[in-house]
């Protein structure tokens, strides 16, 4: 018996949210602040404290939708009163 591809997606999804279920990677995300993607050493923390491979945690942050997330608390308009001016 083989597995579709759609079964694996989906024993995919499910293993990554019971390893690195939302609300612990929101909390952590927050104790760590802005991850930088270039030194990569906010992921290796993440990574490290839910004993998953980088890869695997920069694809659940992703998921999540942590990077716009952060994307949008680094941007100008965010800095000011909201007005987008």
């Amino acid at each position: 018996m083989s597995i579709s591809d759609t079964e694996e997606r989906e024993a995919n999804y499910f293993a990554m949210c019971l390893l690195m279920p939302e609300s612990f990677v929101r909390s952590e995300m927050k104790k760590i602040g802005v991850i930088d993607v270039v030194d990569g050493t906010g992921i290796e923390k993440l990574a490290r404290k839910f004993r998953v491979s980088i890869p695997l945690m920069t694809l659940r942050i992703g998921q999540l939708g942590l990077w716009t997330e952060q994307r949008a608390a680094l941007s100008p308009a965010s800095a000011n009163d909201g007005d987008g001016k």
